[in-house]
């Protein structure tokens, strides 16, 4: 048994496989119930779980992470949310807030230009 689970494993490749995990996750962290979240201590801690992992999966997979979210928050930008769907975009906006935004070194150097600001590396 533990030797076929070992073979799957490296049939997969780490894309597949983080794939999955981002799939999986986002589609935990979209569709909560609203109701149970703002009743709930267990799932509100699980949707912050959620996001932070999100947020975590975000440092490796920056532009499919991305991605999901702005789907998702496709109809905010063009003012088609309806009152009794807001909670569920400041859900989605709450766990975008997990996903860091690093520059890379070249984008600092456009920005700023070859001011001693900048950070050696």
């Amino acid at each position: 048994m533990l030797f076929q689970k070992i073979a799957v494993w490296s049939v997969l490749s780490k894309d597949a496989l983080g794939f999955t995990l981002e799939e999986t996750t986002f589609k935990q962290f979209k569709r909560p119930d609203l109701k149970l979240l703002a009743w709930s201590a267990n799932h509100r801690l699980n949707a912050e779980l959620y996001a932070t992992l999100l947020g975590h999966l975000a440092n490796v997979r920056f532009v499919s992470v991305t991605d999901r979210f702005l789907c998702e928050l496709e109809p905010v930008t063009k003012g088609q949310v309806a009152k009794d769907l807001d909670t569920k975009y400041k859900h989605l906006v709450k766990g975008l807030c997990h996903v860091q935004l690093r520059p890379s070194l070249s984008q600092m150097r456009m920005v700023f230009g070859s001011r001693s600001l900048l950070p050696i590396r």
